[in-house]
């Protein structure tokens, strides 16, 4: 099902959809000038996005060269991790075979094959998000500061991914969760853990302080007021769903 879903024919159809050739572009555009801070297209600053996903496919067109295949590459290995992560979250609660029918649904699922297989930063965002919802689940559960640290670590990677996003839904879905269960100031006590907070911290601050201290407020201004707050006001890029 993995295969099937994320890698067969990964390079068989050409870049396609605006997200597609965006990210694409302003990915060859950061090998070619060498600028591994900020990302641009056509000449222009491209603050739509923070600079994870824009990383890793340099790192896959680095090994494998400008194409379909290396720019689809990351999210294919982010939608087998999320899928993977289904697989194994779903075992520790239930049984093996629920786990493969969990995992098998998941990969199999149209809207999770397009994201998988589509060179923009969606993949790794679920899988971050995925992976600090279970691991918020988890401390319920089971108790114990490291799935509070992995928490903190999943969304720090999903800011960098994608930003505010990665952590507005983690922390609004357990605060309901944890509210409805009596059990706020046990949220409240792992929401705010010092330790967590500051490897959330060390993740995210060094790369926007960077981008702060390269292009000035532009980044900051465009990409959290009109490509987080703007979405929510109007349409962008055609995206009027």
């Amino acid at each position: 099902a993995l295969f099937t879903a994320f890698f067969y024919n990964l390079h068989g159809v050409p870049l396609f959809d605006l997200d597609e050739g965006a990210f694409s572009e302003a990915t060859r555009d950061m090998l070619a000038r060498g600028d591994f801070i900020a990302t641009y297209l056509y000449g222009e600053p491209r603050y739509d996005k923070p600079i994870l996903i824009y990383w890793l496919q340099a790192l896959s067109v680095s090994a494998f060269g400008l194409n379909e295949l290396a720019l689809r590459l990351p999210s294919a290995l982010a939608a087998t991790g999320w899928m993977l992560l289904i697989f194994a979250f779903v075992r520790r609660g239930c049984d093996r075979h629920t786990a493969l029918a969990a995992a098998i649904i998941g990969a199999t699922s149209l809207g999770v094959i397009i994201i998988g297989k589509a060179a923009i930063a969606d993949a790794a965002l679920h899988l971050f998000i995925v992976g600090a919802m279970f691991a918020i689940y988890l401390h319920f559960k089971e108790g114990g500061v490291r799935w509070v640290y992995l928490a903190f670590l999943c969304m720090g990677l999903g800011f960098l991914t994608k930003g505010p996003v990665a952590v507005v839904i983690p922390l609004a879905v357990s605060l309901i969760f944890y509210g409805l269960k009596g059990e706020w100031r046990s949220w409240l006590r792992a929401a705010f853990n010092p330790l967590g907070i500051m490897l959330f911290l060390l993740i995210v601050l060094p790369w926007y302080l960077a981008i702060t201290w390269r292009e000035g407020p532009g980044f900051l201004m465009g990409f959290f007021l009109e490509h987080n707050l703007g979405r929510f006001q109007a349409p962008m890029h055609g995206h009027a769903g």
